[in-house]
């Protein structure tokens, strides 16, 4: 019982069986000494199972709390009869309008709506309970085949016990044969299955009775053979093969799926034992690989691969090997919304001792992901090592402050704000005088005189995000894109929600033909632009560049890792924030 809980369904048989069979002609008295002897020991059995639950669910049930979602995901019209895929079951419920149904109204709703349809469904899970294919759960048996050199030459059919066990089961029957509990354990435990979904693993139980019918099929076979009644034996052999060819399982259903892959990808990096990181990327493209093939609009990143890059990275960069560049830009197209990507390449630039590209990224980082403190603690560091203007210190430290959750850390950013502040204020009356200087020159297209003015007033500037943008435009005419680009990003940090400046950094990162950072942009674009013409020609755009970058070819990176590289590299991975898709 403690396999599944739904093998429950078998108890009432044991139950009727000991009533009718064995405690039949017991006296009263030692009949309830027999149910105790029964109950009890079963009582105590179940104590792991209630303990199991209580580890994983924080209390003693007996059924998880994904019961439901397994019942319906298995019992809807369109179920194709074997495996278990919750988006078709969402893509269900969203076209018929059942999201919000229980599992009974669920079941109500369609039997009213199609009950030919519905019936036909539990038709087609008999038919692959009983089907040599494996449906896949976690983990497809084909992946296993493919990547064996064992298994592919080991006889292992279902149909063959399945074909031979439902030949015994009607050979038993009509025998008259008085096995009761075999015939009670196999339907409740084939019950027990098709009321919910077809996959390998969950038939596992029902197996061994299976065999047992298969054995007394073959069994009957023998004796006929022994009497040399041929004819029997020609019919026995005839029906197998029929059932046999019958059950095969059909086309284009043992294809290995790309969530097999994916996590065939982290398992090579789940135990010491077997960590490999080269194999752990060939099945991370894979997956993706096959993710495309079913739709390309399913999903936007693939994190576990991009996390496969990270950790390789980490190790490259640790011994300042120039290949982690190339590893990190080929990973942010993989995963453009991870911003430890970018932090991850900061710090490769700082090593080469690049410290304007290592700021650069570390902006690029927080657009990615705003919310993370982390690229924005090391942007304010590099501020400083790199001596920048009171203004850019003090418009970095206010995004940072309302991050920092260590108190002492907290008061100390305020401390220095308040230093920053007072210093800015001594210099109000000086950057009046250049902001009036700026924009005239500016009007009059005279850059480089408006230039130096910009510059002696953005050295003060934390709050105006219009005069960083009016001195990136001016770097524009000047044929200065990197300064251009430094003075929009400044911007972006004193006004994070620009839309109009995240518009036009998508489009110039696409006439320069980064689409990642075009994607970037264009995204923070559409959370904070109104829903105008322009909104929807943007939205389109980043459909089409986001389908683009998804279809990009995925060439391996990782090569010929030697053992004692991989051990290096689980090193790093036990000590890593690693999150797999």
């Amino acid at each position: 019982f403690q396999s599944r809980p739904n093998t429950f369904l078998c108890l009432p048989f044991v139950i009727f069986y000991i009533h009718k069979y064995v405690f039949k002609t017991w006296e009263p008295e030692r009949r309830w000494q027999g149910w105790g002897m029964f109950l009890v020991p079963l009582s105590i059995s179940l104590i792991p199972l209630l303990v199991q639950c209580y580890l994983v669910h924080g209390r003693f049930v007996f059924f998880d709390s994904s019961g439901s979602t397994a019942f319906m995901a298995g019992n809807f019209i369109d179920y194709a009869g074997a495996g278990f895929d919750s988006n078709l079951l969402t893509a269900f419920q969203k076209k018929y309008q059942m999201e919000n149904l229980s599992p009974v109204n669920f079941i109500f709703q369609q039997v009213m709506m199609d009950p030919v349809g519905f019936l036909a469904m539990i038709g087609r899970k008999l038919f692959f309970y009983f089907n040599d294919l494996e449906g896949p759960s976690n983990l497809s048996t084909y992946l296993y085949l493919e990547n064996s050199r064992i298994l592919p030459f080991l006889f292992s059919h279902f149909s063959l016990f399945s074909a031979l066990g439902l030949m015994g089961i009607v050979l038993a029957i009509q025998k008259r044969e008085k096995v009761f509990l075999l015939y009670a354990f196999l339907a409740s435990l084939l019950l027990s299955v098709v009321i919910f979904h077809v996959v390998a693993r969950f038939r596992v139980p029902s197996a061994p009775f299976m065999i047992l019918f298969a054995a007394y099929a073959v069994g009957r076979a023998c004796t006929w053979w022994s009497q040399k009644q041929f004819k029997f034996i020609a019919v026995f052999v005839l029906v197998f093969v029929v059932l046999f060819h019958g059950l095969r399982a059909p086309e284009g259903y043992t294809k290995v799926r790309f969530v097999d892959y994916c996590n065939w990808s982290s398992a090579y990096l789940t135990e010491e034992k077997w960590f490999d990181v080269d194999k752990a990327e060939t099945y991370g493209i894979k997956c993706l690989e096959a993710k495309r093939k079913i739709n390309a609009e399913l999903g936007v990143t693939n994190v576990s691969l991009a996390s496969v890059y990270k950790l390789y990275s980490s190790y490259l960069i640790q011994r300042q090997d120039e290949t982690a560049g190339k590893i990190l830009l080929h990973a942010f197209s993989i995963d453009p919304f991870d911003s430890e990507l970018y932090r991850m390449y900061s710090d490769f630039e700082v090593g080469r001792n690049n410290a304007r590209s290592a700021i650069r990224y570390l902006q690029v980082s927080r657009i990615a992901n705003p919310n993370d403190a982390a690229p924005l603690r090391s942007l304010v560091r590099l501020y400083y090592q790199d001596n920048s203007d009171p203004g850019r210190l003090l418009a970095a430290l206010k995004v940072v402050l309302p991050m920092e959750n260590n108190l002492g850390i907290a008061q100390k950013v305020r401390d220095e704000m308040g230093r920053l502040e007072k210093l800015i204020d001594t210099k109000k009356t000086a950057t009046k005088i250049s902001a009036e200087k700026a924009r005239k020159y500016f009007s009059r297209g005279e850059w480089q005189a408006a230039l130096e003015e910009y510059e002696k007033l953005n050295a003060f500037n934390a709050s105006d995000a219009a005069l960083l943008i009016e001195q990136g435009m001016g770097y524009e005419n000047m044929n200065d894109e990197e300064k251009a680009l430094d003075s929009f990003y400044d911007a972006l940090l004193v006004q994070e929600k620009n839309p109009e400046l995240n518009k036009n950094l998508g489009n110039y990162y696409l006439s320069a033909g980064n689409l990642v950072l075009a994607i970037l942009h264009w995204t923070r674009y559409l959370e904070t632009s109104p829903q105008n013409g322009e909104y929807f020609s943007i939205q389109n755009r980043l459909r089409f560049y986001s389908q683009q970058l998804r279809m990009k070819n995925l060439p391996k990176q990782i090569f010929g890792l030697s053992g004692e590289q991989n051990r290096q590299l689980y090193k790093i991975y036990r000590n890593m924030k690693v999150q797999w898709g």
